[in-house]
């Protein structure tokens, strides 16, 4: 069963809603600017990093972690400016939705060329959170060929 893990640093960025060009001009997505870099970068780096002996025909699994820079309320002023405030929020429930994070992976496994469709896609374990400590933000990402 081949299986791969990268840690991809960047900031995740979701899905967006599709929206209209205009008359006849077909479909993008809402956030087509930051989508596109983002995705080039996460199947580039699995591109890279596919086992030659992997089989893009195969059902997947993917555990992902996608890690967010904390906000700079979050933290204290003066010399508690690297301290986190008490009030600040132990979990990252605000957008981007996991979801449509998970969306914008499932489709960067695929244009990879890791899978035919991402269709294949036969488990999802996915997480978000705020980086801890000097971690970068990104995703960790795992897939196993099932």
């Amino acid at each position: 069963m081949p299986a791969l893990t990268v840690d991809i640093h960047g900031i995740p960025v979701a899905q967006g809603s599709m929206v209209s060009n205009g008359p006849g001009r077909g479909l993008r997505h809402s956030n087509d600017k930051e989508l596109k870099p983002w995705r080039y970068l996460v199947s580039q780096t699995i591109a890279q990093a596919r086992p030659k002996d992997w089989d893009p025909s195969t059902p997947l699994s993917v555990t992902a972690t996608f890690r967010f820079p904390r906000p700079q309320s979050h933290f204290g002023t003066g010399r508690n400016a690297n301290s986190l405030k008490p009030s600040a929020p132990e979990h990252h429930f605000v957008k981007p939705d996991l979801d449509k994070a998970a969306r914008a992976l499932g489709d960067s496994i695929e244009q990879s060329g890791l899978i035919r469709g991402d269709q294949q896609i036969c488990s999802w374990n996915i997480a978000k959170r705020y980086c801890v400590n000097d971690e970068t933000p990104g995703v960790l990402l795992t897939l196993i060929s099932l």
